[in-house]
């Protein structure tokens, strides 16, 4: 019976330990003064222009679609995109999605890389198609970790078409 209690009383400890410091002891955070869990508020008070954008997608993209944006990593507070449309990610949080499927994500999160870029838009607009990626979301992650040739050259050449647009993020058809 002691050993049970033991044990029972270290879980809890363990329970109220890091509830305390993993939310940092309940502080409000990020210009708040009150708790909240709602990461859609928190994205649309601190990414304005991305909130519009996945406001924009909700409204005006439905049925099944995948959708190419920054995979992350496991954990990260992205991919934004489909995590509040429903929409296919082409891939996201790589190490956890790996664990998850037993896949090698690694090499289709390569993929992404290579078709945001490369300056070959052939070569991306055939594995955009190959791959059945409807649509591509380029905003601030997106525009801080890839170079983005193939994008705007796409459009250029009228091979995607911008179908929303603000002042941090694009959102592109494949034709």
């Amino acid at each position: 019976s002691l050993f049970f209690i033991l044990l029972i009383s270290s879980s809890l400890i363990y329970v109220i330990v890091t509830s305390i410091t993993e939310t940092d002891r309940f502080k409000p955070n990020y210009g708040r003064n009150y708790l909240s869990i709602d990461a859609a508020e928190f994205i649309k008070n601190n990414y304005p222009d991305e909130y519009e954008a996945i406001k924009w997608i909700n409204e005006n993209v439905k049925g099944s679609h995948v959708i190419l944006e920054y995979p992350g990593e496991s954990y990260e507070f992205y991919p934004r995109p489909s995590t509040f449309t429903g929409l296919t990610a082409f891939v996201e949080w790589k190490g956890h999605a790996e664990q998850v499927t037993l896949k090698n994500t690694r090499e289709i999160a390569e993929v992404a890389d290579f078709i945001y870029n490369t300056t070959d838009s052939e070569q991306a607009l055939e594995m955009l198609k190959r791959n059945n990626i409807e649509f591509i979301y380029v905003g601030g992650k997106e525009r801080e970790a890839y170079l983005l040739n193939s994008i705007f050259k796409l459009e250029k050449d009228e091979k995607i078409k911008l179908l929303f647009k603000n002042k941090n993020v694009e959102i592109f058809k494949v034709v």
